[in-house]
């Protein structure tokens, strides 16, 4: 049974129990009730830098939590994960402010091909384990976007990130005071700022310059980006609209 488990599930036992209270906190959405704000994640949308960032100005964050975050920052996703989106998550009382960050749908799902999926999932051959063994645990970045359907069949990780953010926000963006793009968070930083009377920044990402881009894949990798991320893409239309307008 033991050589069945999967490397996440593993992990999973030797992770650090968090108080019975963080239990009692919204799964769904970052809550900081003092400041009467709301964040709705999406996976691949800057939503580590953010979630940090905001538990960080939390009064009540119990110690452990905040130490078990800063040992790991991968932490915070177990406090608050990306789910499906659901209205009766976001308060309706006046004076709530909700918001959102999405991104542009081409470079978050050329981003899952980084250091990070490949050193986990695929590198250790947990695909081979599992049954998978036609598939390179090391691919090029070609053979990995024409093949991601199968990919993300064997990874459970990769199908959290490549789901379409749609999945996490819903389709009516109305829904939010405000929708940020996480190509650019200046924007949610100076009005976070004001509303916490903190300084909130977002550091950027040293691999944020290194990241591919589409031009550097072949035309048939190409194409199965471009159809993969076509139904996210009037989601992100519908944010640039409302910035226009």
């Amino acid at each position: 049974m033991a050589g069945n488990q999967t490397v996440s599930e593993r992990t999973s036992r030797r992770v650090t129990v968090w108080p019975h209270s963080m239990a009692r906190l919204p799964r769904m959405v970052v809550k900081l009730i003092d400041y009467r704000i709301t964040y709705t994640p999406v996976p691949r949308a800057a939503s580590t830098r953010i979630k940090l960032a905001l538990v960080r100005s939390m009064r009540d964050l119990p110690q452990k939590v905040a130490q078990d975050i800063s040992r790991d920052a991968s932490n915070v996703h177990r406090l608050y994960q990306a789910k499906r989106f659901r209205a009766d998550q976001l308060p309706s009382q006046p004076g709530w402010f909700n918001f959102t960050v999405v991104r542009d749908p081409v470079a978050r799902l050329l981003s899952v091909y980084d250091g990070p999926l490949l050193e986990t999932e695929l590198a250790k051959s947990t695909l081979r384990r599992r049954g998978w063994a036609p598939l390179p645990s090391r691919p090029d970045p070609d053979y990995f976007f024409e093949n991601l359907a199968r990919y993300r069949d064997a990874s459970r990780l990769l199908r959290a990130e490549t789901t379409p953010q749609a999945f996490f926000t819903g389709y009516d963006l109305s829904r939010f005071d405000q929708v940020y793009r996480a190509e650019s968070l200046d924007d949610l930083s100076r009005d976070l700022s004001v509303k916490t009377a903190q300084i909130i920044r977002f550091p950027v990402s040293e691999a944020a310059q290194d990241r591919l881009k589409l031009h550097q894949l072949g035309p048939r990798a190409q194409s199965a980006v471009l159809a993969e991320v076509a139904p996210d893409m009037a989601l992100y239309d519908q944010v640039i609209a409302r910035r226009v307008a």
